[in-house]
């Protein structure tokens, strides 16, 4: 039995791809009133939810074969990028990266966006767009940095 997943002109739809990782730092919050003011560290988890409309051709230009033919990203693209924008932050303080702006899971999600969209937008040839970044420093508790995009 043969699927088809081609969709009619009366229907469209949006693909989601997300991919986590995983890093651990230290800062602190020195002007916060309880704990945080202290350095400490935390195990990150970081989320990343890249959108695009069409996954990837099977064919290239001059009938080349698409290894990434029906994929919106590649996953192990999407890990190399990882390591090259935001492997820097492994293991090292985070303060002096963001001095002097705070190191609060939100701003931490907001740098990571900043840091992976450029490469996202490439690795997909404008395909796709880095759309939410999520940070967690432990297991009840996330913080987010979602771009909303207007279309004019």
């Amino acid at each position: 039995m043969v699927i088809e997943l081609t969709t009619s002109p009366s229907t469209s739809g949006i693909y989601r791809v997300t991919r986590t990782f995983r890093f651990d730092s230290a800062h602190c919050l020195p002007q916060h009133d309880g704990k945080c003011k202290l350095q400490h560290g935390h195990s990150y988890e970081v989320t990343v939810l890249i959108e695009g409309g069409d996954l990837q051709p099977q064919i290239l230009g001059e009938n080349i074969p698409n290894p990434k033919f029906g994929m919106l990203i590649d996953y192990k693209d999407l890990k190399t990028l990882w390591k090259e924008v935001c492997g820097h932050l492994d293991h090292v303080d985070l303060n002096p990266l963001f001095n002097p702006i705070p190191t609060t899971a939100e701003n931490i999600a907001c740098m990571i966006f900043k840091l992976m969209e450029p490469g996202i937008y490439k690795l997909t040839g404008g395909n796709a767009q880095l759309r939410k970044v999520t940070v967690s420093e432990q297991q009840d508790t996330t913080a987010e940095f979602e771009v909303i995009r207007v279309n004019v």
